[in-house]
């Protein structure tokens, strides 16, 4: 059985591998079409690190601190995984709410962004 922190690494390191290939394939588009096409933002390193797991079960929350660029600010975010056979799948993903700083309490009262629970789930569209 793979571990929820092997899983969650595996993801980060095929992310990343990921990443570099579309940046590499799409250097011809960027020099042809951009004036700043040497290094774009995103391909500048981030750093990840994983500050907490929950287990419980068929499910798991991963918390990590990341930095998508260096010079970024960190940001947490929340990966909601479930079992699947001997490993995880990532069934969603979650920032911290940007308005309460996670705190699920903006100008004393419960946060309407993230309903007080200081996350804000990645497929949830604002009205």
């Amino acid at each position: 059985m793979q571990s929820v922190e092997e899983f969650i690494e595996s993801y980060f390191l095929e992310r990343a591998a990921l990443q570099r290939a579309v940046f590499e394939y799409t250097a011809p588009f960027r020099k042809k079409f951009l004036k700043n096409s040497e290094r774009p933002l995103a391909e500048k390193r981030g750093s990840h690190q994983i500050t907490r797991i929950e287990i419980s079960d068929d499910t798991a929350k991963v918390i990590t601190s990341e930095v998508p660029y260096e010079g970024a600010r960190a940001w947490h975010r929340r990966y909601r995984l479930e079992r699947c056979g001997d490993s995880w799948l990532i069934c969603g993903k979650d920032w911290e709410c940007l308005l309460c700083d996670g705190s699920g309490v903006f100008r004393q009262s419960t946060c309407d962004r993230c309903g007080g629970s200081g996350w804000k789930d990645h497929g949830q569209k604002d009205i």
